[in-house]
């Protein structure tokens, strides 16, 4: 997406599914208090991505994922976090068979 932030950051999440490729689709959906990014749908490798820009102290994108019958519900950016676990302006999230990674390290578990 081309547009630019006025001051505050330019924040990009992406989701991908890397799981098994004769397994069941990956669902997602991600929503802030003020924007429902409604449910998807990726294929193995394909890749869901939004940007926004950052309100300091204030914005919080939740995703949940869905996976058969496991998932996984989490704050997919919140402007609160001490560090940066992105890394970058990008958060950069993997589903993979044996759970949810952000920056290429383990996050969370499917539940």
């Amino acid at each position: 997406s081309c547009f630019s932030c006025f001051i505050v950051k330019k924040i990009v999440v992406t989701i991908y599914s890397s799981l098994p490729s004769d397994s069941d689709v990956l669902l997602l959906h991600c929503l802030s208090k003020d924007d429902d990014l409604g449910t998807h749908t990726l294929m193995k490798d394909e890749i869901y991505r939004f940007a926004f820009c950052e309100k300091p102290f204030s914005t919080l994108f939740h995703c949940r994922l869905q996976w058969g019958d496991k998932h996984k519900s989490f704050d997919a950016y919140d402007a609160k976090w001490h560090g940066n676990p992105c890394l970058t302006n990008e958060c950069k999230w993997a589903a993979r068979s044996d759970g949810v990674y952000l920056a290429g390290l383990k996050k969370f578990d499917w539940e």
